[in-house]
């Protein structure tokens, strides 16, 4: 153990039955004003780490020298100690699950020299009111895998452990005997570019500070820097022209590194040998870094690490252990001290010129979800099939409020790619595409091995429906609703069970010009539903479901009106060989019983039907591989006005998934803007002829250099059609144009070739 160390673990013996006592609420004084520091209270309680709920900047966490953990509710304002279940009090990382903001981690223990059995990784699946110890080791920091958060890292002694089910087991992540072994692990932190590479930092029991890295998840370490001064933390932030840049606190400064932790070099030369103890990197601004120091408060940089400057000089107590910042505006930085925490809300930059008004838009498209905080990647696609080109303005539509516009031009017959990441990074959104032109537009997500694809809704709705939902395990389910008015919209959900039973959550007003998610599970428990979204004021609504392990992924735009007819071309029993499971989810609405009579199409035209009675107010769920097998198409035709989606599971675990909506009338024309041949990518353009006659149907690809290639296929009666683009189009992003010579329904589908098979899928766009 290095000597700081040694120092820090008598001080918080000194400290622990001070702050041991502390059992009881504890008030606030009112926020100081923008731009300076205010103390959050908890006097004399030394804090080692603070964490701020991503979803809800008014619940904060605090884990404490010998207290345990505090938990606010209200941005600071009052406190409570949440201890039920942590054996021990001495808290030195508070890490969130970025999947389920319930789920809390915290690393505890005194020193690797005392061997605590009651010290080690405690997690919480309630927010903290109840702890379970998941093994006893020291552990003095927390991480998780940005692109796989199952994955998660704890440094300490042993030097470094990990587990792959969200920190429910742990084991040694290091090859015994190999040299890592005799560092005491204080960080831990994996690249926010390759996920394989891993980077622990720690002090060998002479107080020498070694840097390690591994390329392979943490199977093997090799050491980058040693003979270093004692290290206390390091940290990945989001990727640069040259490389992924990598922060490390060390008893005389930081030290960065620009190429993922190969080489590192000190920084903070201005500020002399100053002791920082952690640091970490504005979410909301990749450039902005912030260290926490012992003895000068915190710094602050402001240009990616190069330069460094003390961030405002009221901060009553220097010595700061903990850094944390939340994800609203303005922001507000907490610094946790050894004489409590405070808090620093910066002042919002004034808000640039207003842009000119756009002209009047001849289209546009909306929709509610959208993000590009880890793990997800969201693109934008853009299909102008006119001769003309085409000017698009992206409007994001910020998670808390305010609007961010992207303008792009899309040329004649082609299609346009828009990395939503490089545009507003780190951000969850919604999105308005106003275009000069007639354009279509769809919105693709990808997460871990799968993603979802929806097609951009035209217009707001006072009322929105879905059939499916899910908060059984292994599910997971979000709303995603877009207040697209400059007025606050009082708006309710209303779910109903597959037992009946209906369910009222009132949400009051969505903020203007915002997106606002609501996390399912937290409302309704161990259930099956449908649900509709009534808002006073036309808004836009998607659902979102993700199944664990593995993140496979499925999302679908909501329906404003029931029907008494649904269509889908696409349906199966296997997938690439492997098993798929298909389900059909009917919501009937209404007060009285509705009967469904359901039509499989086979591709070789054999056309198998069956009836469901649904019962009045509720969602009936149909598997179809217990009635079907092989590839079809599917029709719904009910004696009263329904919803209807279909959902799709295949492989093993964890399950690839793809679902949409229905559509709830044929077309002779159909729009996909989304598609691609280029690996990961196989597409998949499924057509229905419902009839018993031939249908003609071409097929315009369009590329996005502007070429066209056309193919024209014949379609036999009472049956679903394949179009494999892949063998058409050779490796090339591509939107496509179907065109029939009898009303049809198209989906396309695309098949994701990573680590497991994954996929996304919608209903196209019919022009009318």
């Amino acid at each position: 153990m290095n000597g700081n160390r040694l120092s820090a673990v008598i001080l918080r013996s000194a400290l622990s039955l001070l702050v041991a006592a502390i059992a009881v609420l504890v008030s606030t004084p009112s926020f100081a004003a923008l731009n300076a520091w205010s103390k959050l209270d908890l006097d004399g309680v030394r804090i080692n780490t603070i964490v701020v709920d991503p979803t809800n900047a008014s619940i904060i966490y605090l884990g404490t020298n010998g207290g345990g953990v505090f938990r606010s509710t209200n941005a600071g304002q009052s406190w409570a100690p949440m201890n039920n279940g942590l054996g021990n009090l001495f808290v030195q990382d508070l890490m969130i699950d970025p999947r389920d903001p319930s789920v809390i981690l915290a690393g505890t223990g005194r020193g690797p020299a005392l061997g605590e059995e009651s010290a080690g990784v405690y997690r919480s699946a309630n927010r903290g009111d109840t702890w379970t110890q998941q093994i006893s080791a020291f552990v003095d920091a927390l991480a998780v895998d940005p692109a796989n958060p199952s994955t998660m890292f704890a440094a300490g002694a042993p030097v470094v452990l990990k587990s792959t089910n969200g920190g429910v087991t742990w084991s040694p992540s290091f090859v015994p005997g190999s040299p890592i072994v005799n560092l005491d692990g204080t960080g831990v932190a994996v690249s926010t570019v390759n996920p394989s590479v891993v980077l622990v930092v720690g002090n060998t029991e002479g107080g020498v500070g070694q840097i390690f890295r591994s390329t392979d998840a943490g199977a093997t370490w090799s050491l980058v820097l040693g003979g270093l001064p004692p290290l206390f933390d390091v940290t990945f932030a989001p990727s640069s022209p040259s490389g992924a840049f990598a922060f490390v606190a060390a008893d005389t400064g930081v030290f960065r590194s620009t190429d993922g932790g190969l080489t590192f070099t000190r920084v903070t030369e201005e500020l002399g040998d100053i002791t920082v103890f952690s640091v970490s990197v504005n979410p909301l601004s990749a450039g902005t870094i912030f260290g926490a120091t012992l003895g000068e408060g915190v710094i602050r940089s402001t240009d990616g690490g190069a330069n460094w400057s003390v961030l405002d000089g009221s901060l009553g107590n220097d010595n700061v252990r903990g850094l944390g910042i939340d994800l609203a505006a303005p922001q507000t930085l907490y610094a946790g001290t050894d004489d409590g925490p405070w808090a620093f809300t910066f002042a919002a930059p004034p808000p640039p010129p207003p842009p000119p008004p756009p002209p009047p838009a001849a289209t546009s498209w909306f929709f509610s979800e959208g993000s590009t905080q880890p793990p997800f990647d969201t693109w934008f696609l853009l299909q102008n099939p006119t001769g003309q080109s085409a000017t698009a303005r992206l409007n994001f539509l910020l998670l808390g409020g305010g609007v961010v516009t992207h303008v792009v031009v899309v040329p004649p017959t082609s299609r346009v790619s828009v990395f939503a990441d490089q545009v507003l990074p780190n951000q969850a959104f919604s999105t308005r595409i106003d275009s000069d032109r007639q354009i279509f537009a769809e919105r693709a997500m990808f997460v871990s091995f799968d993603g979802h694809s929806v097609t951009g809704l035209s217009s707001p709705s006072r009322t929105w429906l879905f059939a499916e939902g899910s908060t059984q395990q292994p599910f997971h389910t979000w709303i995603l609703l877009a207040n697209q008015n400059d007025v606050p919209v009082p708006t309710t959900i209303t779910y109903a069970l597959e037992t009946g039973q209906t369910v009222v959550q009132s949400l009051g007003a969505l903020p203007p010009q915002s997106r606002t998610s609501i996390f399912v599970n937290q409302v309704l428990a161990n259930a099956a539903f449908s649900f509709r979204v009534d808002s006073e004021v036309p808004i836009i609504a998607e659902r979102a479901m993700y199944r664990f392990p593995g993140n496979s992924a499925t999302g679908v735009v909501g329906v404003p009106a029931p029907s008494p007819t649904w269509f889908f071309s696409e349906g199966r029993t296997s997938l690439r060989g492997t098993p798929a499971d298909t389900f059909l989810l009917l919501l009937n609405p209404n007060a009285n019983p509705v009967t469904a009579t359901v039509r499989l199409f086979r591709t070789d035209g054999t056309v198998q039907t069956f009836t469901r009675l649904l019962p009045a107010t509720s969602r009936s769920t149909i598997h179809l591989n217990l009635l079907f097998a092989g590839e079809f198409g599917i029709s719904v035709e009910a004696d009263g006005d329904i919803i209807a989606e279909r959902s799709v599971f295949f492989g093993g675990e964890p399950k690839g998934a793809y679902a949409t909506q229905g559509a709830t009338q044929l077309g002779t024309v159909w729009l996909l803007p989304e598609g691609s041949t280029a690996p990961p990518f196989d597409e998949i353009v499924s057509v229905l002829n419902p009839r018993g006659s031939v249908m003609n149907v071409t097929a315009e690809f369009q590329l996005e250099t502007g070429q066209v290639i056309v193919r024209n296929f014949t379609v036999g009666p009472n049956r679903k059609f394949d179009i494999l683009v892949d063998n058409i189009i050779a490796s090339a992003a591509v939107s496509t144009r179907i065109t029939a010579s009898e009303p049809t329904v198209v989906e396309r589908t695309m098949l994701i070739n990573k680590t497991n098979l994954g996929a996304h899928n919608t209903i196209g766009i019919r022009q009318e």
